[in-house]
């Protein structure tokens, strides 16, 4: 049946025959024109094509694209936001259809408030009918007496047991409890079912739920000696000779007596409600556990991994230190921290197998960052041990610093050496500087030796120069003038051209000069400058035999 168009022309409708007011509502595959109903999309489409092709073709495309939607054969149609204007392909055949826009929401009411309540009050429930569970369940398991009798009135005083005249069928399966189908009491909440209902609780299953820690100390079992144990209804009557059928209640005995020994070890029978329940918590409470193990063991092998990094810079240190021959550190020492920090490494391994060893949650994503947690942890073992270097013995050890020893001379003596050397080519340099200051001779190809106290005029031994030049302190009357006075009140007396041989070397001429001025200022009685006088004279000595030995 065709889905009615929300569309709708804005064409008076009264140019086909009727008007607004007389149409009526109408189902089935109807010709929106003459309003015939033809039973099929396909009979209603070829009967459009024939009947009404020239009509309106823009109404045509309109029933085209609703039959497409309505098959499947259509894409995606476009969905329209705002009123459009749709033109035919024939002229003057245009008209404007209205497009609904998207309706906004309206009134809304939250009812968060009341799920939770509902929720909050149904949590309750839970929480408080496990929790009696798992009182009764630890008493039955630590509490109960181990005599089948007083066990059995223990049970029964610990749950209300339901009556069993109350309970016709099994209230889990339906089924009808008769000669074979014996009823059976939860012993958690006293309720009654049938044998393949029944569930049992291991006394393994009772300890982890009611001591998740393990640190209970086995109490003795309770034998309620003050007070008797109470009357088992459906016993053998005193003095009858004929047992009466037993019923739920005492067919517990004979259930005990006749447990196997894989039924002995699930004692506790309960019910599937029961059973749920207890294992629900008991996941809850392992999943803290675990939980909380892994955070106390993730802590422990970030704390392990840290320790390690402190510890590694300053063993590489010593390491280093030790194998190239220093002394600043002691072999016992390293040793003692290459002991530390393989113990934490090794530590660093056993933690990450604990967390990779610790039971499934059910979460993959936890499961999984405990294997990455395990793989970050060799990573870093493989990266860390193999860069951890090996200590020297202590024969090496002395080796080591028997050579560095050794190296130290020869870097003491070499220094020295180098000393010496750059002292020596100073001074030599200083003196040939001293040397290359000396006046040019008279002859051109060799340099006549400058008087080091002349001041600065013409040289008064060349050849050419004038009797002022040669005594330019002469009196103008020809007679020399006295010595010249320095600032400390005594300076040399001007030396003569007679004192030098001019074919001397010019070095061998300042050295006569600083002889015959050291001369003069013995004479003179000049102390500080003949100790200077000397001390140059001494260099210049030196110089000379070092330029002597050169050139041999």
């Amino acid at each position: 049946m065709a889905q009615p168009s929300r569309r709708t022309s804005t064409t008076p409708m009264t140019s086909r025959g009727f008007s607004s007011a007389e149409v009526v509502v109408r189902e089935g595959f109807i010709c929106p024109i003459c309003m015939q109903d033809l039973g099929s999309i396909d009979d209603l489409q070829d009967h459009f094509e024939s009947d009404h092709a020239e009509e309106d073709r823009t109404l045509l495309q309109q029933l085209k694209g609703l039959v497409l939607k309505r098959i499947g054969r259509a894409e995606s149609p476009v969905p329209f936001r705002s009123s459009q204007a749709v033109s035919s392909d024939d002229e003057g055949a245009a008209n404007s259809f209205i497009v609904w826009d998207d309706q906004t929401l309206g009134a809304r009411e939250s009812h968060t408030d009341y799920f939770k309540k509902i929720r909050d009050s149904r949590l309750e429930r839970i929480m408080v009918e496990t929790n009696k569970l798992i009182i009764r369940l630890d008493k039955l398991a630590h509490e109960a007496p181990s005599d089948p009798k007083q066990r059995a009135a223990f049970e029964k005083h610990l749950a209300s047991w339901a009556p069993d005249h109350d309970v016709p069928i099994c209230p889990n399966c339906g089924k009808t409890f008769r000669r074979f189908m014996r009823k059976h009491h939860c012993r958690l909440c006293g309720c009654i079912v049938c044998s393949d209902c029944s569930r049992f609780l291991s006394e393994d299953f009772a300890e982890r739920l009611t001591n998740p820690t393990g640190n209970r100390l086995a109490p003795e079992k309770a034998e309620p000696s003050g007070s008797p144990a109470r009357s088992v209804p459906g016993s053998i009557s005193s003095g009858s000779g004929i047992r009466a059928r037993s019923n739920s209640n005492e067919s517990i005995m004979s259930i005990v007596s006749s447990l196997s020994s894989k039924d002995k070890e699930q004692t506790i029978r309960t019910c599937e409600i029961c059973q749920n329940l207890l294992e629900r918590r008991l996941k809850q409470t392992e999943d803290r556990y675990v939980r909380v193990q892994l955070e106390d063991l993730h802590e422990r092998l970030a704390l392990c991994i840290n320790d390690s990094e402190s510890l590694y810079p300053g063993y590489l240190e010593m390491t280093q230190s030790l194998q190239m021959g220093e002394s600043n550190y002691q072999l016992p020492q390293a040793a003692e921290i290459r002991t530390r920090l393989m113990r934490l490494l090794d530590e660093v391994g056993a933690l990450s197998k604990q967390i990779a060893a610790l039971p499934p949650t059910g979460n993959p994503r936890e499961d999984k960052l405990r294997s990455n947690i395990r793989s970050s942890a060799v990573d870093f073992l493989k990266s860390r041990i193999s860069a951890i270097p090996a200590l020297p013995s202590a024969e090496e050890l002395a080796k080591l610093q028997q050579k560095r020893r050794e190296e130290v001379k020869q870097r003491i003596a070499a220094q020295r050496a180098s000393e010496e050397k750059r002292k020596r080519d100073s001074t030599l340099n200083r003196l040939s500087y001293l040397a290359s200051k000396e006046p040019a001779h008279s002859t051109p190809k060799k340099e006549q030796p400058k008087n080091p106290f002349d001041d600065g005029g013409g040289n008064p031994f060349e050849e050419d120069a004038s009797e002022d030049e040669l005594n330019p302190f002469n009196e103008p009357d020809g007679t020399s003038p006295p010595p010249r006075q320095s600032n400390s009140g005594w300076a040399p007396e001007p030396l003569k051209q007679t004192d030098f041989d001019e074919d001397d070397d010019p070095l061998l001429q300042q050295i006569t000069r600083v002889k015959i001025t050291l001369e003069q200022a013995k004479d003179a009685g000049r102390v500080d400058e003949a100790a200077s006088l000397s001390r140059h004279l001494t260099e210049l000595e030196d110089f000379y035999k070092q330029k002597v030995i050169q050139q041999l």
